[in-house]
Parts: structure tokens; C-alpha cells; sequence
């Protein structure tokens, strides 16, 4: 890949506007809530992470600062809307020297005082490379349930090929998390999933 040029502050200024704008778009289309995606690499996702955020001014250095720019859009959307915030997170980088589960949390708190209340939680750079003993239904709720015992004053989503809800009840008795988000299963089969769903004592899809 070529080498990214690191964004000048006026580059910083104009993609918060961009945001911002966004989300105006978002409000007067009528919908309740807009979700930043912070995860899977994009651009965002670099800001947070140790990895690829080399800067050294009020956007780079400890994690407060790599989450400076979520937390910046998060309040000027706030300030400019009546939308309520979702931000999709990544978990953990899963790389060496990546975003941590702990520098997640960090940052989540940060996001939380600034206005969030959902925190989807999904995978980091690297987007959806993940190891290989990462298979099966729920591959990424791990993360989630890292996130959700850490008390965080948010509403938890878990992903990650989840397919059943007899899976989701599972994980909401355990605790994992407190919403699912569900995407595959229902494109291969709507009726089907549906079908379960109402079978099953699960109210936490999304």
C-alpha cells in the first residue's frame, strides 16, 4: 500500500465538517440515529489506534488524544442535532502494538461523557482479518462482553456471525452484551430467521 500522508489540522477540520454534515443529512432524512464507524480500519479506526496514529500534536501520543477526533464530531453533532449517537468500535486491533482492549475501554469512556449511548463492537484494523480460531457463530462477542463488564454506561451491540436466537438469548443470560446485530443470516434467509426469532424468548436484535 502506498505510505499515508498524515492529515495537516485543517485537513482535520474540513472531515469533522464532513461529519457533521453527514449527520445533519441523517436528521433530515427522519431518522432517530446515526452511528460513527470507527472500526475495521477506516480512517477513524487509524486515529485510534497505536498502530497506524503516529502523531505527535493534540491528535497523536497518549489515547485521550487519539480519541480527540471521535470525541470532537461526537460533540459538534450533538450541538447541531437532535440525533442520538451510536459509534461502531473495534474491540482490539489484534495486531502487535495495536489498539488494545484496554485502550478500547479508555476511549469508550471518552466517547460516553461526550454523548454515545450504543457502542457497537466490531473488529479493528485489519478489518475482517482475524485469526483463525476465530470461526463460528459470535466470533467477535467476546470483545463485546470485554466491554460490557467493564461497566461502561452504554448500551453493548455484539457481532459477528451471529445466526440464531436461540445464540442471542444465550449470550444475554451470560451477560455478553445487551443488543445483537444480525446481517447474514437474515439476507440468506428472512422468513427463516424470522421465523426463529419469534420461537425464541429473544428481544435484543438489531
Amino acid at each position: 500500500l502506498p505510505k499515508p500522508k498524515m492529515m495537516s489540522l485543517n485537513d482535520i477540520l474540513m472531515l469533522k465538517q464532513q461529519f457533521v454534515d453527514a449527520a445533519k443529512r441523517v436528521e433530515l432524512a427522519g431518522f432517530d440515529f446515526v452511528e460513527l464507524h470507527c472500526a475495521h480500519g477506516y480512517g477513524l479506526n487509524q486515529f485510534l489506534s497505536p498502530l497506524t496514529n503516529q502523531r505527535d500534536d493534540q491528535y497523536g501520543g497518549c489515547q485521550r488524544n487519539r480519541a480527540r477526533l471521535v470525541v470532537e464530531i461526537i460533540q459538534q453533532i450533538k450541538l447541531h442535532t437532535q440525533l442520538s449517537i451510536m459509534v461502531r468500535v473495534p474491540g482490539q486491533d489484534l495486531y502487535p502494538q495495536g489498539l488494545t482492549q484496554r485502550q478500547i475501554v479508555e476511549s469508550c469512556k471518552y466517547f460516553i461523557d461526550a454523548g454515545v449511548v450504543i457502542l457497537d463492537v466490531s473488529s479493528g484494523i485489519g478489518g475482517w482479518n482475524r485469526p483463525k480460531e476465530r470461526r463460528g457463530e459470535g466470533f467477535l462477542v467476546e470483545e463485546a462482553a470485554y466491554l460490557k463488564q467493564a461497566g461502561l454506561q452504554a448500551c453493548i451491540i455484539g457481532v459477528g456471525g451471529i445466526e440464531t436466537a436461540a445464540y442471542i438469548d444465550m449470550a444475554l443470560e451470560n451477560q455478553w452484551f445487551d443488543l445483537a446485530a444480525v446481517g447474514r443470516a437474515i439476507l440468506k434467509g428472512p422468513k427463516e430467521f424470522a421465523d426463529s426469532v419469534m420461537s425464541v424468548n429473544s428481544k435484543a436484535l438489531v
